[in-house]
């Protein structure tokens, strides 16, 4: 089944839609914290009210600090709505195109439209931080200089800001967790592989005075393979730099091997280079982690959009895979969609660059900074592959966290997610951590340990 790109008239419409009204592209830092949230979200309501104002995020979810724990403050909520192929007509205006081929695709996909909460809430720092970037953070080379926390663009010009207030925004400063991944046949067979990572994000992290971070270092990454056998024990350390530097990569990536109790500098894992069976791009982990210098990069303005958000039943532990995984797509039930403004985002592929997707489109919570959809065509314009993922408040880290993410491939069928419930009493802080952990030199003692 073949998705094609929109007609020209539909693309004229959506973008008479989309446009940025002229008092947004006219404000200043002097507006952040009161006629724009301290991000640079619109704080206001929509025109009825679907979207309610911001009032400063839910933060009486601060009670839930148990990283072992995953409440759901919205249990009793029932669904508004649920959107499937028969009504799909009545919310179309509302629903990106990924959804809509979904929807399309499979009579047993549906939305279940909720009620809406802006729940997302930083802690002050990030907003002191963010007050001070408009003038002092700049694009350099795929990455940002000027700033060393907080929101870099909270009042983005363009759409390369945009993704890179996704790619840098908080999301606590070193936590560790477990993820079980699940690559399922479009019969709904799954296959299930099983790690542990833990992150130190330099950038933003009040722990670490600016003057006391490596150089050019945005984060550190360190996961180890504890399913299948065949791979348990395997461990890969990651560098990701903040901007790319004339010869080196943007992720400096380093590989234990068990078998061998060597460690040996990985060729580059970057861009298209293939991630969990082929199933999604190593720069579309968590929607877009990578360089932005093989795309042009186009600000479509915002859009009132039903997105996810919020699954805290997927997090739950008497939430089984068997359950949830389902022929075709995750199982409706566990997840939750509520309408909300998003950025729109156009990525297309530069002439003479390389990747496998030709254009690629995401959907920024304005609230969050967090990439909850993107769509990804390929070399002639076609649909392909559809992938979401999930904000939910975590307490623990101080705001906002990302839950699951599920990678829909439109043509084979198939799809790959994370089941975060199976690790739920698993989840660390680790503020306890510094750079010298994340060494290649210590990538070995770790992994004889």
């Amino acid at each position: 089944m073949r998705h094609r790109a929109p007609s020209i008239l539909a693309v004229l419409l959506a973008a008479a839609s989309l446009a940025v009204p002229a008092a947004a592209q006219a404000q200043t830092a002097a507006d952040l914290g009161k006629s724009l949230s301290p991000v640079g979200a619109d704080p206001k309501p929509n025109a009825d009210g679907s979207i309610p104002a911001w009032t400063g995020g839910e933060r009486e979810l601060l009670k839930w600090s148990n990283a072992n724990d995953y409440p759901n403050p919205y249990a009793a909520e029932k669904p508004l709505a649920v959107i499937t192929v028969a009504n799909l007509a009545s919310y179309q205006d509302k629903l990106s195109p990924g959804h809509v081929a979904l929807l399309k695709k499979y009579a047993s996909y549906a939305l279940p439209l909720y009620k809406t909460h802006r729940s997302a809430f930083f802690p002050q720092a990030v907003y002191d931080e963010t007050a001070l970037n408009p003038g002092r953070a700049r694009l350099v080379n795929g990455g940002i200089v000027g700033s060393s926390g907080g929101v870099p663009f909270p009042i983005p010009k363009n759409g390369e800001e945009v993704i890179l207030n996704h790619k840098f925004r908080f999301m606590g400063a070193a936590y560790g967790q477990t993820l079980t991944y699940a690559n399922v046949a479009p019969n709904g067979d799954a296959s299930f592989s099983k790690l542990e990572y833990e992150v130190l994000r330099q950038h933003g992290n009040p722990a670490i005075k600016p003057e006391a971070r490596v150089p050019n270092v945005l984060s550190y990454y360190l996961e180890r393979k504890l399913a299948p056998a065949r791979e348990a024990g395997e461990m890969v350390l990651a560098h990701s730099a903040i901007s790319a530097e004339p010869g080196k990569p943007f992720q400096s990536i380093w590989i234990y091997s068990p078998g061998q109790r060597r460690v040996r500098l990985a060729p580059e894992f970057a861009y298209d280079t293939p991630q969990r069976d082929g199933m999604l791009t190593s720069d579309e982990v968590d929607e877009f982690n990578g360089g932005t210098d093989r795309y042009d990069w186009k600000l479509l303005g915002k859009r009132e959009l039903i997105v996810p958000y919020h699954n805290y039943a997927m997090l739950q532990s008497d939430a089984k895979a068997a359950d949830i995984l389902k022929p075709g797509h995750v199982n409706p039930s566990y997840m939750r969609y509520e309408l909300h403004r998003v950025w729109v985002v156009e990525a297309t592929l530069k002439k003479g660059a390389s990747h496998i997707y030709g254009k690629r489109v995401f959907y920024v919570d304005e609230d969050s900074w967090s990439a909850v959809l993107q769509e990804k065509y390929d070399q002639r314009g076609e649909l392909w592959r559809v992938s979401e993922t999930v904000p939910i408040i975590a307490p623990w880290l101080g705001g906002v966290f990302t839950s699951t993410d599920t990678f829909y491939d439109l043509r084979s069928g198939r799809y790959f997610t994370t089941l975060t419930n199976d690790s739920r009493p698993k989840f660390k802080v680790l503020n306890e951590r510094t750079a010298d952990y994340y060494s290649p030199q210590n990538l070995r003692n770790l992994g004889t340990r």
